[in-house]
């Protein structure tokens, strides 16, 4: 259906790159197969839309543990990085105190909606 009206619009969906989650309240999770083209996609427990890991219960507790293990990265990579370069100068630690709070709080207004309504 969203195939024939997208060539029908103009643009091509990318049959390989699709991604199919089966949001539930269910305690033991289904999985199923969709066909799109020629391509068969597996259902998938989690899935990251532009930057934000969502799972199949919307708990987000998956992006959580993303973005705490990402800003861990980004951390420990800009802190090897800064004395090799410019030693650690006031507006290197500035930079290093704002990167890592600001990979944190990204999509933290859909978390807390979530923890709201699950509370």
């Amino acid at each position: 259906m969203v195939q024939g009206w997208l060539s029908s619009v103009g643009p091509q969906l990318a049959d390989h790159k699709t991604e199919v989650l089966l949001v539930t309240s269910r305690k033991q999770t289904e999985s199923f197969t969709v066909t799109v083209g020629r391509h068969e996609i597996r259902s998938q427990f989690c899935l990251k839309y532009l930057g934000v890991m969502i799972d199949v219960r919307l708990r987000y507790n998956v992006h959580t543990e993303y973005i705490s293990t990402k800003s861990a990265k980004v951390a420990s990579f800009l802190s090897r990085l800064i004395p090799h370069v410019e030693g650690p100068k006031e507006s290197s630690r500035r930079l290093l105190a704002t990167v890592v709070p600001s990979i944190m709080l990204y999509a933290a207004p859909i978390r807390k909606e979530a923890i709201v309504t699950i509370s």
